[in-house]
């Protein structure tokens, strides 16, 4: 039988080699959990890259995020395929001294708020709106399903869960952040006011073509900068999410 072999990835992460099976993993604050690990006596839980892009971005070294050990991180989300898996390893990273609170856009059939969480996740939901997407040709938010007002994400209605400022925030909207364009970056210069000093921002880009991606992240890093932010690092997620990146900023 050939035994699982655990290695230091890079703090707080654990590479599992069993066989010709390679994976990344994360203590668990919470045994409660699928693909669970037991080597020497400790449960891990196996993180997969198809499922959320900040174990993409952990597989490809990405440099700092401030997600670590103890740290408070504020999650904005979709309730789309990728914000269970997303939460639970954020959750895992930071351990039982850090907190994880997610401010989802959902509606009344939400998936991810009927999951069940570690002890130090909270989830808040906000309503999608029933606004339709852009009509016109020249909006490239058409191919959006719903479209979520900045209003839905006004951190005036929910800052009392920030008991402490945040070393993280983490977007991720996919291009549904509102039919405005770089609505998203809008949203997020709401919560410097939240945040630490070397607070760090992550935010999930999804171009609308592959053929247009490295003109739409470019331009996106404008923007960022346009709005007072620092772009520090930049990570691809192909193949396991095409057309998205990962650009992590500093205000």
């Amino acid at each position: 039988m050939k035994r699982s072999l655990l290695t230091q990835h890079r703090a707080p992460l654990y590479e599992i080699n069993k066989g010709e099976e390679k994976s990344l993993a994360v203590i668990l604050p919470s045994a409660a959990t699928s693909d669970v690990v037991e080597v020497d006596g400790q449960k891990y839980r196996k993180l997969d890259p198809n499922k959320s892009q900040i174990v993409s971005a952990y597989g490809y070294g990405v440099h700092d995020t401030r997600i670590l050990p103890g740290a408070h991180v504020c999650l904005i989300l979709e309730d789309d395929k990728y914000a269970s898996e997303t939460i639970i390893t954020i959750s895992g990273v930071v351990g039982s001294t850090g907190r994880v609170i997610c401010i989802i856009a959902c509606d009344c059939n939400n998936k991810t708020t009927n999951f069940s969480f570690p002890e130090n996740v909270e989830v808040h939901t906000v309503p999608i709106s029933s606004i339709p997407p852009s009509s016109s040709s020249s909006s490239s938010s058409s191919s959006s399903s719903s479209s979520l007002p900045s209003s839905s994400f006004d951190p005036s209605s929910y800052s009392s869960y920030f008991t402490q400022p945040l070393d993280c925030i983490y977007f991720s909207l996919l291009g549904s952040g509102g039919e405005e364009k770089n609505n998203d970056i809008k949203i997020m210069a709401a919560h410097v006011p939240f945040m630490k000093k070397t607070g760090l921002f992550v935010l999930i880009m999804q171009a609308p073509e592959e053929s247009s991606k490295n003109t739409f992240f470019s331009e996106k890093v404008d923007a960022m900068r346009n709005a007072c932010f620092m772009p520090l690092e930049q990570l691809t997620l192909d193949p396991f999410q095409p057309s998205q990146a990962m650009l992590i900023s500093s205000y």
